[in-house]
């Protein structure tokens, strides 16, 4: 322990060991005769710029990039009023006042681009600026190249899409086998109750009509569903006449007979 006003005792310099040089034990010294010619009295820190570039040993950390500002440290000297005070002055500068009223500047004419004028514009520059115009077998090419683009995207994601439902089917029907009878038994129950409810349920019914009829809707629009439909709907009608045809020649042959259940006994005979 040090008493106050004791000072320190330095070992002879032939006490050191051999690697302590003269350059070392004179670094101080060193250092404060630097200060002094830069104008600071011995001892006292040196006022700098952050981005001035010193003395590795006068500064007292490594060369290099300067620290980043954090937030909350000044940036200047000039304190809040001084500031104020400079906005001020610019500010009288650049909007001058007569009699307490900014002055206007009557100098000042529209642009141009804003003025009411109309300038004639010549006709041939409009032409020759004007797009290029797409005629319409252009227009039909352009237009049948991207409806098959459009169709060749919407198959393969129909396809991606059965691909999806055959794997998923496939998952379900291998879950399903390592099911005992009674568990397959149950989840069919559950299924069924679940249907029940959701017909049952009011909003769950008018969504289905609309999504029905709305299914129906595209369906009328589709060409090759059209052509499919009239031919169901012609092959109902010819079966039909058939049936109609077979009816009216199997009464005409049982005119005379009387039918009972698979035995026919004519009637003129008897």
């Amino acid at each position: 322990m040090l008493r106050t006003g004791e000072e320190i005792s330095l070992p002879e310099s032939s006490d050191l060991p051999e690697y302590y040089d003269e350059e070392y034990l004179n670094e101080d010294n060193m250092q404060d005769e630097r200060r002094t010619k830069q104008g600071c009295k011995v001892g006292e820190v040196e006022q700098t710029q952050v981005n001035e570039p010193q003395d590795p040993i006068v500064q007292g950390r490594k060369r290099g990039r300067p620290r980043k500002r954090k937030g909350g440290h000044r940036t200047t000297d000039k304190t809040s009023t001084d500031q104020v005070h400079e906005a001020n002055q610019k500010y009288r500068m650049t909007h001058r006042t007569v009699d307490g009223q900014l002055e206007v500047n009557n100098d000042m004419k529209m642009p141009l681009m804003y003025s009411m004028e109309c300038k004639a514009s010549v006709p041939s520059e409009d032409i020759k600026n004007k797009p290029e115009i797409m005629t319409r077998e252009q227009k039909a090419e352009h237009r049948r190249k991207y409806n098959a683009e459009k169709k060749r995207l919407s198959r393969s994601k129909e396809d991606i899409r059965m691909r999806e439902t055959i794997r998923n089917r496939l998952s379900k029907r291998i879950e399903r086998s390592h099911m005992t009878p009674r568990q397959r038994q149950m989840e069919r129950d559950r299924n069924t109750a679940a249907r029940r409810r959701l017909r049952e349920d009011p909003a769950y019914r008018e969504k289905e009509r609309l999504r029905n009829s709305a299914a129906r809707r595209r369906s009328r629009q589709d060409p090759a569903y059209r052509e499919k439909e009239q031919a169901r709907n012609t092959a109902a009608r010819r079966r039909i006449r058939q049936k109609e045809q077979a009816r009216k020649t199997a009464i005409s042959m049982l005119q005379g007979h009387q039918v009972f259940g698979d035995i026919v006994i004519n009637v003129e005979t008897q």
